[in-house]
């Protein structure tokens, strides 16, 4: 990535008021510079930290703002004691009396140190903006819950896709949005037996709920049921669980339905989370009509069935038509790659939930793998 054109605005970057935005507290330059998801962004964080510089966007830090920035409470309790100081208080009071004590060794103690900030101006820019990214994340959130409500995954797609767009992905293209909206259609679509009598309006407020999680990052399903909600099983969650765990496998069986005939369900063999109603289906193989709805209807297990989807295929290929083999094998390849990029995109989502990756590193890695199908 080359340095910034001369009419590069900050202002309609995303990616440059993302990165204004962590000096809004005085930063160490060096250690943001080499933050991997800056890196693999579209603009060279080192070339952008340049330009900011240069327009005076961002400022140098005083004395003690270095300080507090870069030392641990217990770093300035040592170099208290070393100066014969007192070692108790905060590290604004700890980092007063340094200075008070003995300015110049605490100057040449940070001389190295590039720890800048960015102005008043711009903080308020950048706060301002995250305001306003606040207030449309709900909206979106909103408007998406209305949408699903009624079932309408194209108005969910819609609005969600508005929000990235404007306020996390300026690129982000509508069929990056495609695999995500298949596990919301087998949500708005999952009715099992294990939710019992549920009644309409309670079934389509679950559903719309459980979408809600699955869609936006770190949301929690049980906030956006309704206080008239009444879960048909032990509570909010397991009913949610259910629901969800009854979408992925139905999704899991559609998804190998396309290239094989069987399926067999396995559980890991530490699974203490399934029932013994589920776990008696280990290593069984089922023709795709008579795979068993789960979770059971009389499941124990709070959390449904845990059991992975596999596919099984048939001695002699799951293709009759010997005339076309050739187109098959074609076919059969692009299957697999999509089965590949399944796996890759659940195991990505995983990370996120775990939060071994950032949102925005979720994003690209996604756009990334759905690019290459």
């Amino acid at each position: 990535m080359g340095k910034l054109p001369a009419n590069f605005d900050w202002r309609k970057s995303l990616a440059a008021i993302d990165l204004l935005g962590k000096f809004i507290k005085p930063r160490n330059i060096s250690q943001v510079m080499n933050w991997q998801y800056l890196q693999q962004s579209a603009l060279n964080p080192k070339d952008a930290i340049e330009r900011f510089i240069q327009e005076g966007l961002l400022i140098n830090c005083d004395l003690d703002e270095i300080l507090n920035c870069e030392f641990t409470a217990s770093d300035l309790k040592k170099m208290a004691k070393e100066e014969g100081l007192k070692t108790t208080g905060s590290k604004a009071e700890l980092v007063e009396q340094l200075v008070t004590a003995n300015r110049s060794k605490m100057e040449k103690a940070t001389g190295k140190l590039k720890i800048m900030k960015c102005t008043p101006q711009v903080r308020e820019f950048v706060e301002n903006f995250e305001q306003s990214k606040r207030q449309a994340l709900e909206f979106a959130k909103q408007k998406t819950f209305d949408a699903l409500l009624d079932g309408d995954v194209k108005e969910t797609s819609k609005v969600f896709l508005a929000y990235h767009r404007e306020y996390i992905m300026p690129e982000m293209e509508a069929r990056y949005c495609e695999y995500q909206n298949e596990k919301l259609k087998f949500i708005l679509t999952s009715a099992p037996k294990v939710l019992g009598n549920i009644n309409s309006s309670d079934l389509a407020s679950l559903r719309a709920a459980t979408c809600i999680s699955v869609l936006w990052y770190k949301e929690s399903a049980e906030n956006w049921l309704p206080e008239s909600f009444v879960s048909p099983v032990k509570n909010n969650k397991v009913a949610i669980n259910y629901l969800k765990v009854n979408a992925e496998i139905r999704e899991n069986v559609a998804r190998i339905g396309k290239y094989a005939k069987k399926v067999k369900l396995t559980f890991n063999e530490y699974d203490i989370e399934s029932c013994d109603l589920c776990l008696r289906l280990n290593n069984k193989v089922f023709d795709l009509k008579d795979v068993p709805e789960l979770p059971f209807e009389n499941c124990t297990s709070e959390t449904g069935c845990r059991c992975r989807v596999d596919n099984v295929y048939n001695e002699f290929n799951a293709y009759e038509d010997e005339d076309d083999a050739e187109d098959d094998v074609e076919g059969d390849a692009e299957d697999d790659t999509e089965d590949d990029a399944f796996i890759k995109l659940s195991q990505l989502k995983k990370m996120l939930d775990n939060e071994l990756i950032t949102n925005e590193e979720y994003q690209k890695k996604k756009s990334e793998i759905l690019s290459r199908m």
